[in-house]
């Protein structure tokens, strides 16, 4: 076991590592003991679910532009709890939240033929943002002001 613990210490060490992406990884190089394992992880600051979904949020709204509900969807794949989903999700910047919101729906309107009607546009604008994971009422209001 000492040799598979300080293989996923390294790995851990490197990155930001849930629970899920731990066994993961364990499975993946053949390591059965997995929860002996994840437990002296956690013990030693190596995994820590909280630190993770905080990472997670702060990367995927900052650099990937992705709205609450994907990032939230994506920590639920993850198998983070809900409470710190919650609690990740309202360490996001509000102003710059609602800029990316802003850039992902000019960005989208450039790429759209200006020969459809505004319903049609509307529509498309509507399903783009909606596939970033961004709130329905956001959106909405975006779109009509």
């Amino acid at each position: 076991m000492s040799g598979s613990l300080s293989k996923i210490k390294n790995y851990c060490s490197k990155r930001e590592v849930c629970v899920s992406d731990a066994i993961k990884k364990l499975n993946t190089w053949g390591i059965d003991e997995t929860d002996e394992i994840i437990q002296a992880l956690i013990k030693d600051s190596f995994i820590d679910e909280k630190r993770y979904a905080f990472a997670y949020v702060n990367d995927h709204y900052k650099i990937k532009k992705w709205g609450k509900n994907k990032i939230k969807v994506g920590l639920v794949e993850k198998r983070i709890p809900k409470n710190i989903i919650e609690l990740a999700l309202k360490s996001i910047n509000t102003k710059l939240y609602l800029q990316n919101l802003e850039s992902a729906y000019k960005n989208k309107l450039k790429f759209i033929s200006k020969s459809e009607n505004t319903i049609i546009e509307n529509e498309k604008l509507k399903r783009h943002l909606l596939s970033r994971g961004y709130e329905i009422e956001l959106i909405l209001k975006l779109i009509i002001d």
